[in-house]
């Protein structure tokens, strides 16, 4: 099958080259989809230059001839091989035309004024034959769309001027757009991006990818975006530039031999790998915004407004802090060079060219440290990655890696910025419920951390103090707290003043939606609904919590 982008590079040739075409044709796809990049990175015509317009923001007649005006002076003054910069830049927020007449009178003499603007005048002359219109954004502009196909029609019709048009048709809401459009565009494409080329073109336009020995991160990024179903070049812009700004601020290691090039390859190919994949999960919302720690030792770089974790070796909670990430790599390159550590000699030396005994020999080793706590966290998805193939060709007993996994948990401190790798079916189902299982067990830790500090506070004899000031992310605590202890709470309720009892209504009132329907959420449901006093304050206190609970999503 023919490659879709040949077919639309064949197509605009064609269309540029006829010479009765009186249509414009339109090269539809999604935002971010790289119909831009395509359009002002390929050569139709060597013959003609193109005119590029954004309509992104148009919002009048006025706006649309200005940013035509703009166009064509810098398209001509380029076709010149001069530099389209007016008036020393001096004048950003004077309209083009008065700009030009400015330049063209500044240190002139009165009597070569009118032949200075005539100069200038003519350089904003186009010759239609020389150029076509490429016009982007049509979804974007804030004319109807009636009016401005109406405006793009004149170009076709009475300047006999080649136009592309660019858009999302998706995003245009004019229902009556299908019958506009018949009558301006003749032929629509859709465009679908070659990834491969897409990707490679990026990555190769820096000089420091082109330096790289193996090209697993262009093979890698196509994978995660396809995996992901979201080839938008946005996202991939947005990720090189964020690896680039961390390559830049690396010492490149002293490279003697052909093993540290390769180990320092690996390094750098899975921090790129790292960087993609967390950058297309955070623009999908996978990832969601986190607010920086207010005590994170480290701000060299955080990207502006965007604080999110980052996924698999390099891992950082709420902030991208470029010098932990800095260390992290550096101390990568050092385990992969220590030729003592078993870990190092399994990811260095694959199993497949070593004997049997070797890698044995080197697991073992491997458990030894993990019971001496050797290894970082952020070091336990190396080490399970490593034994996949071996638990899967069973070339370790089917007790080793649970084995190991236990010795992990042992080790773990509980933490809020506990490594959260690479949760992908990509590459293996079972190394995803392996790290499930220790991030699962690291949220316990947590959890029973958290419990010690919250119920010695559910204790006290103003309880509902405690509970009308909790947040929204205490919601769990409070519900564990209602498993473990309800019939103790409840006789607290029985009991309680009116203050108490109130702030458990706030409580309740402001979390109603984030409760869970548990089995214990439901008999606590029950209580109230039976639950009568005397009092006819607390009776109105349990009236609206009745009418609260109600709200707990089924």
């Amino acid at each position: 099958m023919q490659d879709t982008n040949t077919v639309l590079n064949d197509a605009i040739k064609s269309y540029l080259s006829e010479s009765t075409y009186d249509y414009a044709i339109l090269i539809d796809g999604a935002w971010g989809s790289g119909k831009t990049y395509y359009i002002k990175n390929t050569t139709f015509d060597k013959s003609k230059c193109s005119i590029y317009i954004s309509l992104n923001g148009v919002a009048s007649k006025e706006d649309f001839d200005s940013r035509i005006f703009n166009a064509v002076y810098e398209a001509n003054l380029q076709a010149e091989g001069k530099v389209g910069k007016l008036f020393g830049g001096l004048l950003p927020t004077v309209s083009l035309p008065l700009q030009i007449l400015a330049e063209a009178l500044v240190g002139e003499k009165t009597s070569d004024k009118i032949e200075a603007v005539e100069k200038k005048l003519k350089e904003c002359i186009i010759e239609y034959g020389k150029f076509y219109f490429v016009f982007d954004d049509l979804e974007r502009c804030q004319i109807e769309v009636e009016s401005t196909l109406g405006y793009i029609n004149d170009f076709i019709e009475h300047k006999k001027c080649k136009v592309i048009i660019i858009a999302n048709e998706k995003e245009i809401g004019d229902v009556g757009y299908p019958v506009i459009k018949e009558k301006v565009v003749g032929r629509t494409f859709k465009y679908i991006p070659n990834l491969n080329e897409l990707v490679e073109g990026l990555f190769q336009t820096h000089e420091i990818f082109q330096k790289f020995q193996s090209t697993v991160y262009i093979e890698n990024t196509i994978t995660s975006m396809e995996y992901h179903n979201h080839a938008n070049i946005r996202t991939l812009q947005f990720a090189i530039e964020l690896a680039l700004k961390l390559f830049n601020s690396i010492d490149e290691p002293e490279l003697t031999t052909d093993s540290e090039k390769h180990s320092w390859d690996n390094i750098q190919t899975s921090l790129i790998t790292s960087i993609v994949e967390a950058s297309i999960l955070f623009k999908k919302g996978d990832i969601k915004e986190e607010k920086p720690d207010s005590k994170t030792k480290d701000n060299d770089y955080q990207v502006q407004n965007l604080s999110y974790h980052f996924i698999s070796d390099y891992v950082h909670y709420g902030i991208f802090s470029l010098s932990d990430v800095k260390n992290e790599i550096i101390e990568n390159y050092q385990l992969l060079l220590d030729r003592d550590d078993p870990l190092s000699m399994l990811i260095s030396a694959p199993y497949y060219h070593r004997s049997y005994a070797d890698v044995s020999r080197d697991v073992l080793g491997l458990i030894e440290n993990l019971r001496n706590n050797k290894y970082s966290m952020s070091k336990y998805y190396d080490i399970l990655r490593t034994l996949l193939p071996l638990h899967t060709l069973k070339l370790v007993d089917d007790s080793c890696v649970p084995n190991i996994i236990d010795l992990m948990k042992s080790n773990i401190e509980p933490a809020n910025n506990f490594p959260t790798f690479f949760q992908t079916t990509i590459e293996s189902k079972t190394l995803d419920n392996w790290i499930k299982s220790l991030i699962a067990h690291n949220s316990e830790l947590l959890l029973k951390r958290e419990m010690d500090s919250f119920v010695p506070r559910m204790n006290v004899e103003h309880w509902g103090n405690l509970l009308q000031h909790t947040s929204g992310k205490d919601v769990n605590l409070f519900l564990k707290y209602l498993d473990d202890n309800y019939e103790e709470f409840i006789g607290k309720i029985r009991s309680s003043n009116n203050t108490n009892l109130f702030g458990l209504l706030t409580f309740l009132e402001n979390n109603a939606t984030r409760l869970r329907n548990t089995p214990t959420v439901v008999s606590f449901v029950e209580f109230f609904k039976s639950f009568t006093d005397e009092d006819k304050i607390k009776m109105l206190h349990i009236q609206k919590i009745n009418s609260i609970l109600y709200k707990i999503p089924q």
